[in-house]
């Protein structure tokens, strides 16, 4: 209801514009394009209408480039869990084979020095 009223309001005004400025005539001057009696209200009903088509496309060209951005969010989400499952198969895989070397843990080094110093008096 309250969008209705406001838009009769918009309206009432915009009559209220077009009737108190009919009469009145200006020169106009585009980039070089000019015109000597152009009525006021015609250049205020063109501009207004440039400048929401413009909002508009500028709109339009922010929704599109939103919509791609999630695309690639949603892309890029895909490939890290992808990446995760073949990086689990991967350590499965490699969890059923013994690792090399896995038994010179226990087994104390010669050439460690660190471990040479503390069981030397």
């Amino acid at each position: 209801m309250a969008r209705i009223i406001f838009s009769i309001i918009n309206l009432v005004a915009f009559a209220v514009l077009v009737v108190l400025n009919a009469g009145n005539v200006v020169a106009f001057n585009l980039f070089g394009w000019q015109l000597e009696a152009a009525p006021l209200i015609a250049i205020v009903i063109v501009s207004f209408t440039a400048g929401v088509l413009y909002s508009f496309l500028f709109y339009v060209m922010s929704y599109f480039a939103k919509g791609q951005r999630a695309k690639l969010l949603r892309t890029r989400d895909q490939l890290k869990l992808k990446r995760n499952e073949l990086a689990d198969l991967e350590e499965s895989k490699a969890g059923d084979k013994p690792k090399r070397g896995w038994f010179r843990k226990s087994v104390r080094d010669e050439s460690d020095d660190a471990q040479s110093d503390l069981t030397e008096p």
